[in-house]
């Protein structure tokens, strides 16, 4: 089983663009439980994370920016055959938010052994923002597998307008 964890941090202030705080040359592991204990957790201190998390290291009502993830779908790139999706209508999140506050939080997908002998696989991720602006949007998703980095993704989208929806593929 494949477990991802995912990371966003907006900047507001000047900051280390390739770590977040100053302590870049850390590489000492830091567990779920450390993190969740420090008042704020820095880009840095993500990428120190040995394994995936148990659980959210925000709270729903620290999203200050209301970044909600929309859309998410996995393809294979050769033949472009969809693999998995799941997409929200951003105009009824409001609604959704009010049931349940994390729906947007957590996606839960399992492939067949052989999605592993696939040679390109696409990822496209789509969200949206709340009225503020966001000044420098980054986004790690990390995936592990027994507890071991398999892969890495770092996504510096810079600006986002307020009441946009914006999407990547990696």
């Amino acid at each position: 089983t494949s477990m991802a964890t995912t990371a966003v941090t907006s900047k507001t202030k000047a900051t280390d663009k390739n770590t977040g705080s100053a302590s870049a040359t850390n590489d000492t592991p830091i567990t779920e439980e450390e993190l969740k204990k420090k008042e704020s957790i820095t880009v840095s201190d993500v990428l120190r994370l040995k394994k995936s998390t148990t659980d959210y290291l925000t709270e729903t009502d620290e999203n200050v920016y209301k970044i909600d993830f929309v859309h998410f779908r996995i393809r294979d790139m050769k033949t472009n055959k969809v693999l998995f999706e799941v997409q929200r209508d951003p105009d009824e999140d409001d609604i959704m938010d009010d049931i349940d506050p994390t729906a947007g939080r957590f996606v839960q997908y399992r492939f067949p052994q052989a999605f592993l002998k696939l040679k390109q696989v696409g990822a496209l991720v789509g969200f949206k923002v709340g009225d503020r602006e966001v000044k420098s949007f980054r986004m790690i998703e990390r995936h592990f597998f027994r507890d071991q980095l398999i892969k890495s993704f770092d996504f510096d989208f810079g600006f986002c307008p307020p009441n946009t929806t914006n999407s990547i593929e990696h």
